[in-house]
């Protein structure tokens, strides 16, 4: 038995090993955008102007906030970096690792088998999705461990472990602080309560005489969404009930939110076994699907099976009232992917009855997977986390070339540079990245001669307009767009009137125009809403 374990871990450091590896391919290479640019300021704040948060970044519901447990968690990184958004990616790598643990735990607690435990873990090492996760500067991924351990929770509920209720609400609330809108996991709480009071109703009090300080640790993560409500009287509560009686009168049907859960079904699939082919996802799912109802019907680990598809389908509760859009709707449904898929193939596998064709086989589906995973990988990660970027491969990586070639090509002279944005007008993103990465390597900030800088960044101090002189050199930065193409036009056409263009030069999906000074002309966003008229 020693030894077995003792071979286990082993493979365990090799599976965590490779996974550092993976999420470490690409270091410099991270999506940095807006979202990223406003939680390196505030994060920041925390420790240098001791600037105590009770509200996080928003939410897509207006009035609306995440707890800002994210911010205090990069805070220390940020700070003592000296504002590195690539050092402050080490503590979401940490946490990443620490899933490809877990779930080795969590699948030999359901299946009390070593081989489904240990590829679960080696799946969870080299997937794609998890990868990135592990690299994106946001607020949800932590929640994929503390989701895990959610679910962890739920099966010990119905094994009647005493534990297994306070865990629920206690990695609940965690995860209701990194993403608001798990909140609606709380069902499964009323379930797991529910079930015990019906069934074991000693486990219940015991649970509670017992571990009554998990329940009520529970509030250290929540204790910010009751400040900020009680200190913004209720708007945020508000606001949530305003979206929830708006979507009640929603026209869209049941069938459009099936469809768009199954699609989201289909990019997991696509991202995790069938190198983001989608037709191939498409049957892949199928496959898989009728698999499961003949191991069910056939009543192969029946109780474990339903578990693992009720944690599977349970994000398609939030679809009638969530953003579609959003990869990270189904966050947390890749513990039961990896499970179920693994486990639909070793029995599947059983209908050989020759032992090495069974084993070849196995090789076969681990050889697929593992070569999905790291060409995708390979292929994606150098372009930042595109899973979840709004805009198309906003990478730090780039953004840095960018300032580096605006500021050797000015030669040392102050000179002055623009930006055309997502969200437009919001220039939080360069208003960092001149501040952290250019002030320190070049000594000085340029002349911001763009859009009013009245959001996050507004602090940084850019060298003042009266600096500026005809025939200095002014830099018009264009970001990779989601918007019409008529604001890039409306842009450079301002810039026509008061400057000549030099060079037009092209990094990753950014577009820069290195311009000469013709007249001294403040920037107006009235006259790019005229100038958006003009043919």
């Amino acid at each position: 038995m020693n030894l077995k374990l003792n071979k286990s871990i082993k493979y365990l450091i090799f599976f965590v090993t490779v996974g550092l590896v993976l999420r470490l391919l690409y270091f410099h290479d991270l999506t940095f955008g807006y979202d990223q640019a406003r939680d390196a300021l505030e994060s920041i704040s925390i420790i240098k102007n001791f600037d105590i948060k009770i509200i996080g970044p928003t939410t897509d519901i207006r009035g609306l906030f995440h707890s800002p447990l994210f911010w205090y968690i990069i805070s220390p990184f940020y700070y003592f970096s000296g504002g590195n958004p690539e050092i402050a990616r080490i503590p979401m790598i940490l946490i990443s690792l620490a899933n490809i643990v877990f779930i080795y735990f969590f699948a030999k607690k359901l299946f009390k088998d070593e081989k489904i435990a240990l590829l679960s873990s080696f799946f969870m090492a080299i997937s794609f999705e998890a990868v990135q996760y592990a690299r994106w500067l946001s607020n949800p991924p932590p929640a994929l461990l503390t989701i895990g351990i959610f679910f962890y929770g739920l099966w010990l509920v119905v094994e009647k472990k005493k534990i297994g209720l306070p865990l629920m609400v206690l990695s609940w609330g965690f995860s209701v602080a990194f993403q608001f809108f798990l909140a609606y996991q709380i069902i499964f709480i009323f379930f797991g309560f529910g079930y015990l009071l019906i069934t074991s109703r000693k486990t219940l009090i015991d649970s509670v005489k017992k571990y009554y300080w998990l329940y009520l640790a529970t509030f250290i993560p929540l204790s910010f969404y009751i400040l900020a409500q009680i200190k913004f009287k209720f708007i945020g509560l508000m606001s949530l009930l305003s979206h929830l009686t708006k979507n009640q009168g929603s026209s869209n049907s049941i069938f459009s939110y099936l469809i768009a859960f199954s699609n989201s079904l289909i990019e997991d699939a696509a991202t995790n076994f069938t190198f983001y082919n989608f037709s191939i996802a498409r049957w892949f799912l199928i496959i898989f699907s009728l698999a499961i109802i003949y191991l069910i019907l056939k009543k192969k680990q029946l109780k474990i099976m339903i578990f693992l598809l009720v944690w599977f389908i349970s994000p398609l509760i939030i679809y009638p009232i969530g953003n579609n859009d959003s990869y990270f709707l189904n966050i947390g449904i890749l513990y039961p992917l990896i499970m179920l898929t693994i486990f639909v193939f070793l029995e599947l596998g059983k209908f050989v009855s020759l032992k090495h064709i069974q084993n070849l086989f196995l090789v076969i589906f681990i050889g697929l997977v593992i070569s999905s995973n790291l060409f995708l990988i390979i292929t994606n990660n150098k372009g930042g986390e595109f899973l979840f970027s709004v805009q198309y491969k906003q990478n730090l990586n780039d953004e840095k070339k960018i300032v580096d070639y605006v500021y050797k090509s000015s030669k040392g002279k102050i000179f002055a540079f623009n930006t055309l944005t997502n969200p437009l007008y919001i220039n939080t993103t360069w208003a960092y990245v001149f501040d952290w990465y250019g002030k320190n390597k070049y000594g000085f900030l340029p002349v911001w001669w763009g859009a009013y800088l009245d959001d996050f960044g507004k602090e940084i101090k850019f060298t003042q307009e009266s600096k500026l002189n005809v025939g200095d050199k002014i830099f018009l930065i264009i970001e990779p767009l989601v918007f019409h193409e008529d604001y890039k036009q409306a842009y450079i056409r301002f810039e026509n009137k008061r400057s000549k263009l030099v060079k037009r030069m092209q990094f990753g999906t950014h577009y820069i125009e290195e311009r000469q000074i013709i007249k001294l002309k403040g920037f107006s966003r009235d006259e790019i809403s005229k100038l958006l008229q003009v043919e």
